[in-house]
């Protein structure tokens, strides 16, 4: 096996992202984020799972029907997921400054 590297590195940067929701989830006390959160990671083991099932196909040319397709849906989510938190970051420190100034 000739990616062995980029094998780990995919599965350490797959680790990295879960850990990141994770922690997202835990440190944002909202129900529905913490939902959505939990859809992603179900979203992006699954698809990784599908696109898993598919990677052997590649060194020997055979086809990977809806492969790309499926490595997209994982990449963004995963950033739909970060631009969601930053939105939610963002107005809890509105709101924070907003309460300090009225104080």
């Amino acid at each position: 096996m000739h990616d062995v590297g980029h094998l780990v590195l995919s599965a350490v940067t797959v680790l990295l992202i879960l850990a990141i929701i994770g922690f997202g989830a835990v440190a944002i006390r909202n129900l529905v984020f913490r939902i959505y959160s939990a859809v992603t990671v179900m979203a992006v083991l699954g698809f990784g799972a599908v696109v898993g099932t598919q990677a052997p196909n590649i060194p020997e040319g055979l086809p990977t029907p809806w492969m790309g397709l499926f490595e997209r849906f994982n990449v963004y989510g995963c950033m739909l997921w970060v631009a969601v938190f930053a939105v939610i970051l963002l107005r809890a420190q509105s709101t924070s400054r907003t309460e300090q100034s009225s104080a």
